[in-house]
């Protein structure tokens, strides 16, 4: 298969870790039209005379946040005149197809190396950078964060940056100390907010000059219509009276589930026709299956387990946010939500915690609600707010829609990527 290279042996950190579904794993199950797909992009790149040649380096594409991003930038390189080329554990085949189509050959590497597999790794990863002649390296997410900077130690005039999709505080020590090390290394570091950048600068202590805040970004949706609306409630089996939250949340560690028992009471008590629809991974690990049970005994405990839908994994945000009135995040820690900035773009206003990005995406009171972490208590009664005044509902979605075309577009987000690449590749001072 084209763009597979014989001598990757791999080990995936990320992919099964953020819930991701490998519909494509290394190269198996990839369909005809994904592999005519690659081969093109494959001699699209060997053919570009482009200056720039990336190596983008991410655990899989798919319904992740990040991985969300990463297809967002890797479709947009080559026309930007960027030679880009992706290399992956597998992923969504339909991101995957994106990718290709846009002119990204994608190398899809193996799991292998047991104890050894950072050597190993390095050593693929070494070979892809020499035979592509590739000149910068983007790394998205911890492991290829920690390890993509090493390759500049055989060859220093590579340039690499790395990414933060998170504050630091969410990480394990291991790893922060980690990226600390391997982090001096790396040209540029990439936060995704302001919240982020000061967390690297806090924990990491990275030259504040190599410290760059491009934030997220999404193409705004065209407006949810009332057809979409009846719809996505009938496939949800929703009333179509209901005041429906949505929570998308995969269920790992600061999501912010285990607040959530202690807001319904206070908000479905005063709300009868209030219904919870969950959206996220519960399955991914043990530490997963053991927040979504914790819940779920909290929610029969409760009384309340009737009026919550549990989803799953959701690939169509836009039917979800078509169902949903507003969307609720009690996260504990976050980098930038891609969550929020979905529910926002499509008109639906959110109240969340005060972390992370939240406040840089949304002002109290004008596009959303925002309520100090933990305290479930003032997030019930935002949305007792919300469910009673239809009206008032409204012109915050519309506010909130606003802004996300305003201020965080892809074609933004691109453009600052773009423009860091080229200075480090030194196309302008």
């Amino acid at each position: 298969m084209a763009g597979v290279p014989r001598g990757a042996r791999i080990v995936s950190d990320s992919v099964g870790s953020r819930g991701s579904v490998l519909e494509v794993a290394n190269g198996n199950r990839a369909s005809a039209e994904l592999r005519e797909e690659i081969a093109s992009a494959e001699a699209g790149f060997a053919a570009s005379a482009a200056r720039i040649r990336l190596l983008f380096l991410i655990g899989g594409v798919g319904p992740g946040g990040a991985e969300r991003q990463a297809v967002h930038l890797l479709e947009h390189l080559p026309s930007r005149g960027i030679a880009a080329c992706l290399a992956c554990y597998g992923g969504c085949e339909n991101d995957l197809r994106r990718v290709a189509r846009a002119g990204v050959p994608i190398e899809f590497l193996y799991p292998r190396g047991g104890r050894f597999w950072p050597l190993a790794m390095l050593g693929a990863l070494e070979g892809i950078v020499r035979r592509r002649r590739i000149g910068l390296v983007q790394a998205f997410l911890p492991a290829f964060d920690i390890l993509a900077p090493c390759l500049r130690l055989r060859r220093p005039s590579l340039r690499v940056v790395t990414s933060r999709r998170n504050i630091d505080e969410q990480l394990s020590r291991r790893d922060v100390t980690l990226l600390r090390v391997t982090g001096r290394w790396a040209n540029a570091v990439v936060g995704n907010s302001r919240a982020v950048v000061e967390s690297v600068l806090r924990l990491e202590g990275p030259a504040e000059a190599r410290m760059h805040c491009i934030p997220n970004g999404l193409h705004l949706p065209p407006a949810v219509t009332p057809g979409e609306r009846a719809a996505a409630r009938a496939a949800y089996d929703l009333p179509s009276e209901a005041f429906v939250v949505s929570y998308p949340a995969h269920f790992r560690r600061g999501k912010g589930h285990d607040h959530l028992p202690a807001a319904l009471c206070a908000w479905m008590g005063a709300v009868p026709s209030a219904v919870l629809v969950l959206a996220g991974a519960t399955e991914t690990n043990a530490a997963y299956r053991v927040t979504a049970r914790r819940l779920r005994e909290a929610l029969e405990a409760s009384g309340l387990s009737e009026r919550v839908r549990w989803a799953g994994v959701v690939s169509d945000m836009r039917a979800l946010m078509a169902a949903s009135d507003a969307t609720l995040n009690l996260s504990d820690f976050e980098g930038m939500s891609n969550s929020i900035m979905e529910s926002m773009a499509h008109g639906v206003p959110v109240v969340a915690t005060r972390t992370g990005g939240a406040a840089e995406l949304m002002r109290d009171g004008v596009e959303g609600w925002l309520v100090d972490p933990g305290d479930a208590e003032s997030a019930a009664r935002r949305l007792v707010e919300l469910a009673t005044d239809p009206g008032a509902r409204a012109l915050m979605g519309e506010r909130a829609r606003a802004r996300m075309g305003d201020e965080f577009s892809v074609a933004r987000m691109v453009d600052r990527h773009v423009d860091l690449y080229r200075r480090l590749a030194g196309e302008i001072q």
